[in-house]
């Protein structure tokens, strides 16, 4: 949006009111929602590490934990 002084705005909608922004706050804005994606990418990386440590163990444990004990001690007398 133009302004009668010459600058230029541009005009945010939020819920029934409006806000006018500047070139300066969108390059913040622009900066906060940039930091807000990496950090939310960064926890979902976490909750996929722990959720693939979660997955090993359980394969492990119905791999050797479970038939482990069930299969060795008849053969190892």
């Amino acid at each position: 949006m133009d302004r009668p002084n010459g600058t230029i705005g541009y005009m945010l909608r939020v819920g029934t009111g409006k806000v006018f922004l500047s070139a300066g706050d969108l390059a913040r804005l622009n900066h906060v929602i940039r930091f807000e994606l990496h950090s939310a990418h960064r926890i979902h990386l976490l909750i996929w590490a722990i959720q693939l440590l979660i997955l090993c163990a359980l394969a492990w444990l119905l791999a050797y934990g479970i038939p482990g004990p069930l299969f060795v001690y008849p053969w190892s007398y």
